[in-house]
Parts: C-alpha cells; sequence; structure tokens
C-alpha cells in the first residue's frame, strides 16, 4: 500500500503530464524523446525505450503515441496481443490518426 505522500505525488505526476522513471519525476515529451532515441538504438536498448514508453501509458493515458510505440515493440518481441490491444487504444484516442488505424487494422489481421 502507498503511503498517501508518495500517492500525492504519484497524482501530480499525472496531472501534470510527468512520468515516474528509475524513480524520477520527468515530463511527458522528455520521456518520449528518451524512449524513441533507445528504439532507434535497437538491440538491449529495446528493453529501456518499451520502459519508457510503458511509463508514458501509465501516467499519460491519454498520450496516444505511447501506446503506438509501446504496440510496435511489443510486435518486434512477439508479443501480439499486447500489441494488438495497445494498437486499439492508440487508434481509440488519436481516432483521426490514419496511421494508428491502419496499423490496428493490420495487426487484427
Amino acid at each position: 500500500m502507498l503511503g498517501p505522500l508518495y500517492s500525492a505525488f504519484l497524482q501530480e505526476a499525472r496531472r501534470t503530464g510527468c512520468v515516474i522513471f528509475e524513480g524520477q519525476s520527468i515530463p511527458k515529451d522528455e520521456a518520449y524523446r528518451r524512449g524513441m532515441a533507445a528504439l532507434r538504438r535497437g538491440g538491449r536498448s529495446l528493453d529501456m525505450a518499451e520502459a519508457y514508453f510503458n511509463a508514458l501509458i501509465q501516467y499519460t493515458p491519454e498520450f496516444g503515441e505511447g501506446f503506438f510505440q509501446a504496440a510496435r515493440i511489443a510486435e518486434k518481441k512477439g508479443a501480439l496481443d499486447r500489441a494488438r490491444a495497445l494498437m486499439a487504444e492508440a487508434s481509440r484516442l488519436a481516432p483521426e490518426h490514419e496511421l494508428y488505424r491502419a496499423e490496428a487494422r493490420r495487426l487484427q489481421g
């Protein structure tokens, strides 16, 4: 069970668009930038990218791009059910985003 002070810290992070990553509060845009950099490096950095995007979907659940990138990583790792669910959520959050919709359809087969 979380203490009240830590619980308040997490709520404030969500309200301000920050994510908690390795015990630190960082802005959503910075977490996204770091996740994309790790994704571009590939290899073992894929796990770091996944951690950043998982933090984004946890702390900024309205941010469709976080779900989109997490879905791409899940697909690369062969976790197709997770990839489908994440991509469907990205598409739901940003129905005007054609790439999200196309990827969601592709993953559904």
